[in-house]
């Protein structure tokens, strides 16, 4: 069911602001950095999930380094 559906009359403002509520906790962060630098009013939601997507892979790729990182350590410990 979509929120159309419903007839609540959400205009694109609302999709974005319900999408940033639903987000986990640990995301609060990058939520209210949007907020603070974005007009919600003219941001899209596929412009957001763009944003965030972008902002994921950019921790994963840092969460990546700091485990190589680990690994050739824990090498260097060994020999």
């Amino acid at each position: 069911m979509s929120l159309k559906a419903l007839d609540e009359g959400y205009s694109s403002k609302n999709y974005v602001k319900k999408f940033l509520r639903a987000l986990h906790p640990k995301c609060r962060v990058k939520v209210t950095t949007i907020e603070e630098s974005k007009d919600l009013t003219s941001l899209s939601l596929d412009e957001l999930i763009g944003n965030l997507k972008v902002h994921e892979m950019i921790i994963m790729k840092d969460s990546e380094i700091v485990k190589a990182k680990r690994e050739r350590k824990s090498l260097a410990l060994k020999a």
